[in-house]
């Protein structure tokens, strides 16, 4: 994301956007742009882990050429149930179709770079489980 915004590639981060305009909808203005950032890092690193959290619970495969595909998959039915859902419903960000395309094909990578990272991560688990198991 950081790559794609240097390059010009996508203008605000979504995190960011969502954030402040949930902001200024409660509280009527727009939060300082500090507080906008703080605000959006903390909810998306939580919004990441809830979602991580539910990839465990539902589980993937063991095998890796199975994960990879789920892991990719998962991540981006996460990204297609946000931007092109829940999101644009509540008027927090325009639907991808009205985005701007930079800033979609960048979140779309974004999240296949997510499901990769579960993937591995996951196989990571797998592996030290398995190894317990046999001690």
């Amino acid at each position: 994301m950081l790559l794609s915004r240097r390059a010009g590639l996508m203008g605000k981060p979504p995190p960011q956007e969502i954030t402040e305009r949930a902001a200024t909808a409660v509280e009527g203005e727009p939060p300082a742009h500090e507080t906008a950032v703080a605000l959006a890092a903390a909810s998306h690193f939580a919004f990441g882990a809830g979602a991580g959290a539910v990839y465990g619970i539902v589980g993937a495969p063991r095998r890796l050429a199975f994960r990879i595909p789920w892991s990719v998959g998962y991540a981006l039915a996460i990204w297609f149930v946000s931007y092109a859902g829940w999101a644009p419903a509540l008027r927090l960000m325009p639907p991808p179709t009205e985005d701007d395309p930079g800033r979609q094909t960048t979140m779309v990578l974004a999240h296949v770079v997510y499901g990769s990272a579960l993937a591995a991560l996951a196989g990571g688990a797998t592996s030290r489980s398995a190894r317990s198991a046999l001690t």
